[in-house]
């Protein structure tokens, strides 16, 4: 095999990693996406329930 083709070769192979990593960035980008709007909801629903049970504790001990 020449260098030439030892070249053309590489450079294919270099393109092809360069576009999986594209599309795993976007993967990533996505899923980080995602998640921080399952914390938000996540957060949201703890600070709901803590003050359900506050409230009870209050109406059922009277603390």
């Amino acid at each position: 095999m020449s260098n030439i083709q030892i070249e053309s070769d590489l450079k294919e192979i270099l393109n092809k990693l360069d576009g999986k990593l594209d599309n795993l960035q976007k993967d990533v980008t996505d899923i980080n996406l995602r998640l921080t709007k399952v914390e938000t909801k996540l957060d949201s629903s703890i600070v709901k329930i803590s003050k359900k049970s506050k409230a009870h504790r209050k109406r059922k001990f009277g603390l």
